[in-house]
């Protein structure tokens, strides 16, 4: 006992030292006795012990609860106080789950359909369309798309061809003959050119289409002796009297390709070749022309459609397209028409390259840009250091 009142003093003496101040000897009393009944404590009884360390249990619990709520405060301030614009979210007795909001989806295109649930015909083409020439009765558009055919027409609109494409109708341009151009905008005019020479007829980003001027014989003017259509790599080449080529390769009479970017379908008709080159914007149609006199010759009549949508039109025919593109052009399509002219002279729409060339003032081809199949090499139609090359030569006069 004597021990612990000289611990206990000797504390009290450190308090007073502590706290500067003088404490009373009630007080001194008063903390001998609770040290006295703290060295008694080992002879309390076992079931107060435990209820001691239940509770020395519980208090830890809450301690380390508070030294963790205390962490999440500090957490939830220093975040409020870095980014101001990130909201807290506080959490009340059970969570609630906040799901995402869905991903937008895509709905697939609608089917074309005709007004009134009309029934339609299906055609290869558009100038087959024009001339009801080969059709295919149907109920719906997926029906001429499953049978590989582009075009179709409804019952109650007599006349008008659409694309199974964009269900719009089908712009169309042509050169025949002499060469006399119809354009996609209605207009109606002449190119001379001049024989031997190649020009550009359509030009647009993922495609080109050219010809060499010849003369005849038998007929006064220029036609067009020779056609090359470029599509990305790809160099088609046609010749009313030797036929369609690709890439150098010969086809044969019947032959159909099909890529991502292109289809291409050559055959003989009536002793006459046709070629046809589609493309996701164009459709080109190739036809010969015979001629008879002393000496039969041909010539190529070319049709050309706009199914999709062109990317940046030029050429000689091309340029007519270009209305498609600016809606807010001013005017209506017969305006257009009276007011349209060729841009530019001649000259500036020969190829310096030659029949399968594209250094011309207005050229719009990059394959680089596009994209699909074959390999849009820009290197693939790289300029020849021969200017004309032997199947261009020969069809001069």
């Amino acid at each position: 006992m004597q021990i612990l009142l000289q611990e206990g003093r000797s504390q009290i003496r450190a308090l007073k030292e502590w706290r500067g101040t003088k404490l009373h000897k009630s007080l001194i009393l008063v903390i001998a006795a609770l040290m006295l009944l703290g060295a008694a404590a080992p002879h309390a009884r076992a079931d107060d012990k435990d209820e001691r360390e239940d509770e020395e249990d519980g208090l830890i619990h809450t301690i380390a609860h508070l030294k963790a709520s205390k962490s999440k405060t500090k957490s939830k301030t220093k975040t409020k106080t870095q980014g101001h614009s990130l909201h807290l979210h506080h959490h009340h007795g059970h969570h609630h789950h906040h799901p995402h909001p869905p991903k937008p989806t895509h709905h697939p295109k609608p089917e074309c359909v005709c007004e009134g649930g009309s029934s339609l015909v299906c055609y290869t083409n558009d100038k087959e369309c024009a001339a009801n020439k080969n059709p295919f009765a149907a109920s719906k558009v997926s029906q001429c798309v499953s049978g590989g055919r582009h075009v179709y027409s409804c019952l109650n609109e007599a006349g008008v061809c659409r694309s199974v494409t964009t269900c719009k109708k089908i712009e169309s341009g042509s050169g025949t003959q002499d060469p006399h151009f119809m354009g996609f905008n209605g207009a109606d005019y002449y190119f001379e050119g001049e024989a031997g020479r190649s020009y550009n007829i359509v030009s647009d980003r993922d495609v080109q289409v050219n010809a060499q001027f010849t003369r005849l014989h038998n007929l006064k003017g220029t036609y067009m002796g020779r056609v090359s259509i470029l599509v990305g790599s790809h160099m088609i080449g046609f010749d009313p009297h030797f036929g369609a080529y690709i890439d150098g390769e010969s086809l044969a009479d019947g032959a159909s390709i099909e890529m991502s970017n292109v289809d291409i379908m050559y055959e003989v008709v009536d002793a006459r070749p046709r070629l046809t080159v589609r493309t996701p914007a164009w459709q080109f149609v190739a036809r010969a022309k015979i001629e008879k006199g002393l000496v039969a010759e041909s010539y190529i009549n070319l049709h050309a459609s706009v199914v999709g949508m062109p990317t940046d039109p030029h050429g000689i025919l091309g340029q007519t397209a270009r209305f498609l593109l600016e809606k807010r052009a001013p005017g209506s399509k017969p305006e257009q028409v009276r007011n349209f002219s060729v841009e530019g002279e001649e000259p500036d729409y020969e190829l310096k390259d030659g029949l399968f060339g594209t250094d011309f003032t207005f050229n719009k081809f990059s394959p680089s840009l596009a994209g699909g199949e074959g390999g849009m090499r820009k290197e693939a139609v790289v300029l020849r250091a021969s200017v004309r090359s032997t199947f261009e030569a020969g069809v001069d006069v």
